[in-house]
C-alpha cells in the first residue's frame, strides 16, 4: 500500500495571523501593570530586531514614553532581558513538568504530553520563545548561570522519558543527544512558522509536530532494530 501524495502547504502569510497577540505574556502577578507593558514591548523588539540592536530609547518609543521613564520600571534593558528570560524559562520548565506529571507512565504518553505543550506554548507565546531561544547568552553571569539550570532541569525532562522509553523498548533511539537537539528546536520552529500560517489552529500543528516527535523517537521501530543502539544511548546520555 502506497502512501497519497503530499500537500504542499501554501506560502506563509505576509502578515501576523489575526487570531494571536504579537506581544502576549503568561500571566504574571507580581509584575505592575507598568512593567508588563514594558516587557511586553522589549519582547517585540528584541525577537524582531535582537538584544544588541534595541535601545532603551526604542523600548520607550514602542510605549509612547521618554526613555528616562522606563527606569521607573527597571534599572537597564539588560535587567528588562533578564525578567524576561528567567520568567520564560521557569514557566516553561513548570508548563513541561506539569504536563509529564499528568500523562500518566507509559514514555510514549510522556513524549506526546512534552511535545504538545512545548509547541502550544511557543504558539501562544512566539516572541517569548524566541528570546529565551536566542538571546540568552547576553545576560549578565549570575542570571545565566540560573537560566542554564532552568534549561538543563527543562532537558533533563526529555532526557529521562526517551531513556526509558528506549530502555522499555518503546523507542528506538540511535543517538540521544542529536534526538534530544531535534525535539528541542520543535519549539523555536513552531514560534517562528505559526504566527504566519492562518489556515491552521495551534491545537492541529501541535499533533503535526507530536507525530513527527514520535517518529524521530523510533517509535514504529522493532526490537530488534533497537538492540544494537543501547550502547550509544548509554554514551551519548548527559
Amino acid at each position: 500500500m502506497t502512501n497519497g501524495p503530499l500537500q504542499l502547504p501554501g506560502p506563509p502569510s505576509a502578515t501576523w495571523r489575526t487570531d494571536l497577540e504579537p506581544d502576549a505574556l503568561p500571566p504574571t502577578p507580581e509584575l505592575t501593570g507598568g512593567q508588563r507593558r514594558v516587557l511586553a514591548a522589549a519582547m517585540g523588539l528584541f525577537a524582531t530586531k535582537g538584544f544588541v540592536a534595541s535601545t532603551t530609547r526604542d523600548i520607550a518609543a514602542e510605549l509612547g514614553m521618554q526613555a528616562p521613564s522606563l527606569y521607573n520600571h527597571f534599572a537597564s534593558k539588560d535587567a528588562i532581558l533578564e525578567r524576561l528570560v528567567l520568567f520564560g524559562w521557569a514557566h516553561a520548565h513548570s508548563e513541561l513538568l506539569s504536563a509529564l506529571v499528568h500523562a500518566g507512565s507509559s514514555p510514549t504518553a510522556q513524549l506526546e504530553a512534552l511535545v504538545r505543550t512545548h509547541v502550544l506554548m511557543s504558539c501562544e507565546f512566539p516572541r517569548l520563545t524566541l528570546v529565551i531561544g536566542t538571546e540568552t547568552a547576553h545576560l549578565a553571569p549570575e542570571p545565566l548561570a540560573i537560566v542554564r539550570n532552568h534549561r538543563q532541569a527543562t532537558r533533563d525532562l526529555l532526557a529521562q522519558v526517551l531513556r526509558r522509553g528506549h530502555d522499555e523498548g518503546s523507542f528506538h533511539i540511535a543517538h540521544l543527544r542529536t534526538t534530544m537537539w531535534t525535539l528541542a528546536a520543535m519549539g523555536q520552529s513552531a514560534a517562528v512558522q505559526y504566527p504566519y500560517q492562518p489556515e491552521i489552529h495551534a491545537a492541529e500543528f501541535a499533533e503535526e509536530f507530536v507525530a513527527l516527535a514520535l517518529r524521530v523517537a523510533g517509535v514504529a521501530a522493532t526490537l530488534s532494530s533497537s538492540a544494537g543502539s543501547d550502547a550509544a544511548v548509554d554514551a551519548q546520555a548527559g
